[in-house]
């Protein structure tokens, strides 16, 4: 099955989700300023530690997205930087706890393959709507993360987009990563699955050759 999209609403979606993952950060680094500039010393050392805050996690974001959704997540087999950029993406959260051991010998990974690995940990880590954990298992012809905690949630049409059906929910800033997970897959013959039961999510992507 080709997975066939609209350009253009793909084009707005992605714009859109990424400038709400991004505004709440950089929002609070400008009102951080801002206050820096009319009390002077007096806005306090907490206003230093909001900015400070902010712009980690305004850089996290960016290096997460840079591999997740671009050219820069492709011709990447470096499974630790994904690690890395995964570890940093969660970090912000307290609530959210991130777990991906690496084996002695780090698996080769296909081209694309890790960039579909960070989407959909991107997926988990929102399906978790109050804190849970992230279990990444990763090998060079496959990856499956599992998302478990106490309050769990996979909308429908995301997870109908994970398995390339598209033309059934349209394209929104919702479910776009997921859009872009399965067109990703697709592109290197890979497929996506998900199970969703009450305490855990589990998204697999396997390749054709398995």
């Amino acid at each position: 099955m080709v997975i066939a999209v609209d350009p253009v609403a793909l084009a707005e979606a992605l714009s859109s989700r990424l400038a709400h993952e991004l505004v709440g950060p950089v929002g609070a680094i400008s009102n951080g300023l801002e206050l820096m500039r009319e009390l002077g010393e007096e806005a306090g050392e907490d206003v230093t530690v909001l900015i400070d805050n902010s712009a980690e996690t305004a850089a996290n974001r960016l290096q997460f997205y840079r591999l997740a959704y671009g050219r820069a997540g492709f011709a990447n087999s470096s499974v630790a930087q994904f690690r890395s950029a995964a570890t940093a993406f969660m970090a912000g959260s307290d609530t959210h706890t991130l777990t991906w051991p690496l084996p002695p010998i780090l698996p080769t990974l296909q081209d694309g393959a890790g960039r579909i690995s960070l989407l959909l940990i991107e997926i988990a880590h929102a399906s978790l709507i109050r804190g849970g954990t992230v279990a990444v298992n990763m090998e060079e012809n496959s990856v499956t993360i599992k998302a478990q905690g106490n309050d769990i949630m996979l909308s429908p049409d995301l997870s109908e987009t994970l398995c390339g059906n598209v033309a059934q929910t349209g394209i929104s800033p919702s479910n776009v990563h997921g859009v872009l997970a399965s067109i990703y897959a697709q592109s290197i013959g890979w497929t996506i699955s998900s199970n969703v039961d009450s305490e855990s999510v589990i998204l697999s992507a396997t390749s054709g050759s398995n």
